[in-house]
C-alpha cells in the first residue's frame, strides 16, 4: 500500500465520522486526496429521488437530501451503465474520446475555462449494491495513471457506508412524511364514510361523500362491499350498479383486509398491490358495520 494511502486513511475515517453534510464529506475528501492525486473537481453521484435521474450528493449542503432540483443530473447527462459497464473503476485520458461521455458537461463543472478532460471513476459499493459513483477530474489530458486510480479506489470504500446511511435516512424520512400525509387523508375519508349514513337521501349522501373523497385522494375506482347472507359473504358493486343485489356475485371476506374493517375494530385499512393501493373504510347502519367502501388509487 502506498505511503500516501497509509497517511490518509485515518484522517479520512475521522472525516467520514464527523462530516455533518454530504458537501462537507466530499470537500474534505477532495482536500485529503489533492496531495497524492492533484485534481480540479470531485463529484459524487447517487440515484435521484425519481429513480431515473442522478443527484450531485457531494454538492448537497443542507435540507432534505435529493430534494434540491439544482443538483439533479438528467439520465441523458450521466449514464453510468454506458460509462462503467460492469467495471468497478475506470480511467479516461480524455473524456472527449469516450463515446459514453456526454457532449456537454453534465455536472456543472463550473468555470468553462477549465478544460476538465482526465477522469478517474470508482463505483461505490456496499456489499453487492451500488450506492453511487465517485468521479475525480483534472484539467488537461493524460493526467492520471493506474497508480492514481488504485489510490482513489482504496479510499473510496470508506465513503460508501456513509453515503448508504445518508440515502437510507432520506428514504425513511420520505416514508415517514408520506405516512403522516396519508394518515391525515385516511382519517378525513373515514369521517366521510361515517357521515354517509346521516343523509336521508342515500344517493345524495353517496354523491356528497364521493365528491369529498375525490378531493382528498385521487382514486380511479370506487367499490362497495356489502354483507349478504352469512357474515363472511360480500357482494361487491360499483356506484350506479343496476344489477339486483341478489344477482350479484358473492365473495368470501375471510382472511382479507376487508374482513378486518368489517370487524369494526379499526377505523380503516390499507391494502397494497404493486403501485396500487386500496383504502378501505367501514359503512355503518344503526351503529353496526354492514359493509365497506373501497377506494383504489395509484401511489
Amino acid at each position: 500500500m502506498p505511503a500516501g494511502t497509509t497517511t490518509v486513511l485515518p484522517r479520512l475515517a475521522d472525516l467520514v465520522a464527523t462530516a455533518r453534510a454530504p458537501l462537507d464529506l466530499v470537500v474534505g475528501f477532495s482536500e485529503l486526496l489533492r496531495r497524492d492525486v492533484p485534481h480540479d473537481r470531485v463529484e459524487l453521484l447517487v440515484r435521484g429521488a425519481g429513480g431515473a435521474e442522478w443527484y450531485r450528493f457531494g454538492r448537497h449542503a443542507r435540507g432534505p437530501l435529493l430534494r434540491d432540483e439544482h443538483l439533479v443530473v438528467r439520465a441523458d447527462e450521466f449514464d453510468p451503465q454506458a460509462l462503467f459497464g460492469d467495471l468497478a473503476r475506470l480511467r479516461l485520458d480524455d473524456v472527449r474520446q469516450c463515446p459514453a461521455w456526454p457532449r456537454r458537461s453534465p455536472f456543472g463543472w463550473g468555470d468553462p475555462a477549465l478544460d476538465l478532460r482526465s477522469l478517474l471513476g470508482v463505483r461505490l459499493l456496499v456489499g453487492d449494491t451500488t450506492v453511487g459513483y465517485l468521479l475525480v477530474a483534472g484539467a488537461g489530458t493524460e493526467l492520471y495513471d493506474e497508480h492514481d486510480l488504485q489510490h482513489v479506489a482504496r479510499l473510496a470504500p470508506l465513503l460508501a457506508p456513509r453515503v448508504h446511511a445518508a440515502l437510507a435516512e432520506a428514504e425513511l424520512e420520505r416514508q415517514a412524511a408520506h405516512f403522516r400525509a396519508m394518515r391525515g387523508i385516511l382519517l378525513k375519508l373515514h369521517r366521510i364514510s361515517e357521515t354517509m349514513a346521516e343523509h336521508v337521501d342515500i344517493s345524495e349522501g353517496l354523491k356528497a361523500a364521493l365528491d369529498e373523497a375525490a378531493a382528498l385522494l385521487p382514486y380511479y375506482r370506487c367499490r362497495f362491499a356489502l354483507r349478504v347472507g352469512q357474515r363472511d359473504q360480500l357482494a361487491v358493486l360499483a356506484p350506479g350498479e343496476r344489477t339486483p343485489l341478489a344477482h350479484l356475485p358473492v365473495m368470501l371476506a375471510t382472511g382479507t383486509t376487508v374482513a378486518t374493517v368489517l370487524e369494526g375494530t379499526v377505523p380503516w385499512a390499507v391494502s397494497r398491490s404493486g403501485e396500487h393501493m386500496d383504502a378501505i373504510f367501514p359503512l355503518r347502519t344503526a351503529g353496526q358495520v354492514n359493509g365497506a367502501m373501497i377506494l383504489t388509487a395509484r401511489e
